[in-house]
């Protein structure tokens, strides 16, 4: 039989006390390589070539600004949100005589934060007005409204609900 007196001669690992203080320590180094593991690689967030992206932004406002040159105006009436497609009509407006509208726009839909909620359409000139179908979702997107070739650009925000919109030169950052 081994007695109190005995017990303190052990050797450290045969405490049972010391055991019990490393474990915590012990899973949390294991949890954290778990962890570790489990999210792989870090995102590429980080972008390279910082001259290319001041160049698009540029282009971007350039567009921006031979709208306001031409006094472009747009008024977008939508089909109310939800999963079925319905038709989208939108008039052109512009202050600057001569100008001739394109046959057809690009009309961009960019939720701020889904971007498997984004849609494209290509409107088409009928009847005195563009039109188009679209099925769209119950939240708050950016719209852009373009020519095909890209050389000028209306934008604007869409609130959840809304079935119009309009869309002017001014309101272009």
């Amino acid at each position: 039989m081994v007695n109190a007196a005995d017990n303190t001669n052990l050797p450290w690992y045969r405490h049972l006390w010391v055991w019990l203080v490393m474990i915590p320590p012990a899973a949390a180094v294991v949890a954290g390589f778990i962890t570790a593991w489990l999210a792989g690689a870090p995102p590429a967030l980080v972008v390279d070539d910082y001259s290319e992206i001041a160049m698009a932004t540029e282009q971007s406002r350039n567009r921006d600004r031979l709208a306001g040159q031409l006094g472009l105006a747009a008024f977008v009436e939508l089909p109310a949100p939800g999963n079925a497609v319905g038709p989208v009509q939108l008039t052109l407006r512009a202050a600057q005589d001569g100008f001739r509208a394109p046959p057809q726009l690009r009309l961009r839909f960019i939720h701020p934060t889904r971007e498997e909620l984004d849609q494209t359409l290509t409107i088409t000139w009928e009847d005195g007005r563009y039109t188009g179908q679209l099925a769209r979702a119950e939240s708050r997107f950016y719209v852009q409204l373009e020519d095909l070739d890209g050389q000028w650009r209306l934008v604007g925000e869409l609130p959840a609900g809304a079935i119009q919109l309009d869309l002017s030169a001014e309101s272009a950052p």
